[in-house]
C-alpha cells in the first residue's frame, strides 16, 4: 500500500544510499519511515558530514528484533521490530549542542544524546545494509529539513546578550522573538542587538522584562514599524482604539534604548479615528538616545512611568507627545508636519499628569522645528487632556530654554474638551 518506496538489498555487496543536501550548521531534522521485512542485524540510517563522519548512527541489533542509537560505544534501545510493519524514525540533530533526539512513532526516546563523533556540518543521510547479512530494508517518506538552533542560556551566564537580523544572519530574525527568548524571572541584565533593517511586526516588552538595552545599529538603519489607528478592526471585530494602535510597547522597566527609529506608518486619509501610536511606553527608568519617532497624531504615547529622551528626534502634528508619565527630553527636535493650516497645524503637547505628581513633560534645551511650508504662528506648544476629570488630572508641561520656530504660537496654549489652558501648569 506504500508506492515509491526503496529496497535495499545486499545482493552480492554492500547497498548503500546516500542523500546529499546542503551543508548545514545548526539544526537537521530528518524523518523517515523503516521496514524490514525479515529480520537481520547491521542495517544502518545515519547523519554523516561530507567526509562521511557519522555524527548519528542507528543500527539494528539483536539479529535484527531492534533499533538502537550509539553512544560511546554502547548500543542503546530504542524501539522493538517486527518483521513486515512500519515505524517512522525522526531524527532532530542539532550541530551547535552537538546532540541529538530521536522520536519513534512521534514519541520521544531519546533526548540530548551525544553525537558519535563531532561535526562542524551535516550534509549526508545514509541507509545501508551490510554485505554480510541475508535481508534489505525499505525506506519511504524520506523528508529533510534546516532550522536555527534554538538559543539557550547558560547555567553560569552573567548577562544575555541576543542578535536580531532580518536576513537570518543573527539568533532570531525578529524583535518579538528575542524579546520573548529572556526568561521572564531572570535577573541578568539583556542586550539585544538589532541590526540594519526595517522590522514590521508589533513589539511589546512585558512588565516582567528588566535591566535590558536594545541597540540599533543607528536610527536611520533600525526601524521598527507597524501600520494599525484607532478605528482598524482586530480579529475579533473590536476597534483597536488609541493605545493599542501602538507599534511597539514597553511596559517593563530600567530599560535604555539608543540607535532606533520607532515608526507607525499608517497614512492618514483625513477620516475620524486615525490616530496611530508609535511607541507606548508605560515603565519606569526608561531612557532613549539617538532615536527618532515617527507619526502624525498620538506619534509618542508616555502613559505612566518615568522616561528621559536625549538627541532624539519626534516627529507628528496633533497631540503627537502625550499621556500620565513623567519625561524629560533633552538636547531633542521636535518637529511639527504640515496640515496645510494657515491658522492651526497642531499641538505638540497633550500632557494628563496626575494631580498628586510635581510635574509631566519637561523639555531642555530642544529645538522646535517644522515641515517646510508650515505657516507662522500656527501650531500650539500643547493643551491640556483630562480625560478623568480636572479634580484627577492636572497636566504639566514645561519648555525650558528651547529654541522654537516661527511655527509656534505667540499665545501658545490652548483648551482640550472643555478644559481650560489655565488648568494646565504650563510654562515656556
Amino acid at each position: 500500500d506504500r508506492n515509491y518506496c526503496v529496497y535495499l538489498n545486499d545482493g552480492e555487496g554492500q547497498l548503500k544510499m546516500n542523500k546529499q543536501f546542503a551543508a548545514q550548521s545548526e539544526v537537521v531534522t530528518l524523518s523517515v519511515d523503516f521496514m524490514q521485512n525479515n529480520l537481520g542485524s547491521g542495517t544502518h540510517i545515519n547523519l554523516t558530514d561530507g567526509t562521511g563522519l557519522r555524527a548519528v548512527r542507528l543500527e539494528t541489533r539483536d539479529n535484527g528484533t531492534s533499533l538502537n542509537y550509539v553512544n560511546n560505544g554502547t548500543y542503546v534501545k530504542v524501539a522493538d521490530i517486527t518483521p513486515g510493519q512500519w515505524m517512522t524514525i525522526k531524527i532532530e540533530a542539532n550541530i551547535k549542542t552537538q546532540t541529538f533526539n530521536i522520536y519513534i512513532n512521534d514519541i520521544l526516546k531519546g533526548k540530548d544524546i551525544p553525537f558519535k563523533n563531532a561535526v562542524s556540518e551535516i550534509s549526508y543521510f545514509q541507509t545501508l545494509t551490510p554485505a554480510d547479512k541475508v535481508s534489505g530494508h525499505y525506506i519511504d517518506n524520506l523528508s529533510i529539513s534546516a532550522s536555527k538552533a534554538p538559543v539557550t542560556i547558560p547555567e553560569d551566564a552573567t548577562e544575555i546578550n541576543f542578535t536580531v537580523d532580518a536576513n537570518g544572519q543573527g539568533d532570531f530574525k525578529t524583535v518579538q522573538e528575542a524579546v520573548d527568548a529572556i526568561p521572564s524571572a531572570t535577573t541578568l541584565p539583556a542586550t539585544i542587538h538589532i541590526k540594519a533593517g526595517t522590522y514590521k511586526e508589533v513589539v511589546t516588552i512585558p512588565k516582567s522584562v528588566k535591566n535590558l538595552t536594545l541597540i540599533g545599529e543607528g536610527s536611520e538603519q533600525t526601524i521598527l514599524t507597524y501600520d494599525n489607528y484607532n478605528a482598524k478592526l482586530k480579529e475579533d471585530g473590536t476597534p483597536y482604539g488609541t493605545g493599542d494602535s501602538a507599534s511597539t510597547f514597553i511596559k517593563g522597566s530600567n530599560i535604555s534604548v539608543e540607535g532606533i527609529t520607532f515608526e507607525n506608518s499608517f497614512q492618514e486619509t483625513g477620516a475620524n479615528g486615525e490616530q496611530a501610536v508609535a511607541l507606548s511606553v508605560t515603565g519606569n527608568n526608561v531612557q532613549f538616545r539617538n532615536c527618532r519617532f515617527l507619526g502624525n497624531q498620538d506619534t509618542l504615547l508616555l502613559d505612566g512611568g518615568t522616561q528621559y529622551f536625549t538627541n532624539c528626534y519626534i516627529e507628528g502634528d496633533v497631540d503627537f507627545i502625550f499621556g500620565r508619565s513623567q519625561a524629560v527630553f533633552e538636547d531633542s527636535e521636535i518637529h511639527s508636519l504640515n496640515r496645510g493650516s494657515s491658522s492651526n497645524n497642531g499641538y505638540i503637547v497633550a500632557p494628563r499628569t496626575s494631580i498628586d505628581e510635581a510635574y509631566g513633560f519637561a523639555f531642555i534645551n530642544c529645538k522646535l522645528t517644522a515641515e517646510e511650508g508650515t505657516a507662522n504662528n500656527s501650531v500650539y506648544l500643547g493643551r491640556p487632556w483630562t480625560p478623568s476629570g480636572m479634580s484627577v488630572d492636572k497636566p504639566s508641561a514645561a519648555f525650558i530654554n528651547c529654541e522654537m520656530g516661527a511655527h509656534i504660537k505667540t499665545e501658545p496654549w490652548t483648551s482640550m474638551s472643555g478644559t481650560p489652558a489655565s488648568h494646565g501648569r504650563f510654562f515656556e
